[in-house]
């Protein structure tokens, strides 16, 4: 299913209301009906643009950060993912975008060492830090070769950096998806995900999904 949320512009003047009147945690969500006229959208209090189908799937809507080769004229790249946690079910909306630069190091003939950056711009969850890619809904992790790199423990959790010796690993069909652009004439359309697999994050959103914990 494809929506037609609101226009670029429409986002904006949301984010800058959002900065003279700063929300309380604790701030009952306002929802404004969308362009297609099925669904609705709204922004919350650190200016990240939230779209709720009529079946009440509740999606993110993220600008990424842009590069120094991004022209100031374009659009930014844009993410769309479950708003709700798989594990349980707490909003991600106001986790942090972390870009995981981690080089991994192969070694010829020990004496030649080759390294390569793997760059992964995740979404991180703000009650158990499980961390996601904003591409696939993947959940990410890392483990290190200890052999080469001794100070290091074994994987487990991702800080935000650059990691030497470490390898990343993705769990996939975890946060459910979906595309996201910015069309020639201003407005955001966002395209519903589906297809033939299950994502875990199906549990805490739609129609008939699990409770979910709130912030």
């Amino acid at each position: 299913m494809a929506y037609r949320v609101c226009t670029w512009a429409d986002w904006q003047r949301l984010q800058a209301d959002q900065h003279e009147q700063v929300a309380e945690p604790s701030a009952e969500q306002q929802w404004l009906p969308a362009l297609s006229g099925d669904g609705q959208f709204s922004v919350n209090r650190v200016g990240r643009l939230l779209f709720r189908t009529p079946d009440a799937r509740e999606i993110i809507i993220g600008a990424l950060p842009s590069t120094p080769q991004t022209p100031p004229s374009q659009p930014p790249r844009l993410y769309a993912i479950d708003r709700n946690c798989y594990h349980v079910g707490y909003p991600l909306d106001l986790g942090d975008i972390e870009e995981l630069i981690v080089t991994s190091s192969s070694h010829h003939h020990h004496q030649h060492q080759k390294e390569k950056d793997q760059r992964v711009l995740c979404i991180r969850c703000p009650l158990h830090n499980r961390i996601f890619d904003t591409e696939d809904g993947s959940m990410v992790f890392m483990t290190y070769d200890t052999q080469h790199t001794p100070q290091a423990s074994t994987a487990h959790s991702i800080r935000q950096g650059k990691y030497a010796g470490a390898t990343v690993h993705r769990q996939p069909c975890m946060q459910r998806t979906h595309h996201v652009e910015i069309q020639v004439d201003g407005i955001i359309c966002l395209t519903e995900r589906y297809g033939g697999a299950t994502a875990a994050s199906d549990t805490y959103n739609g129609a008939g999904s699990a409770t979910h914990l709130k912030p």
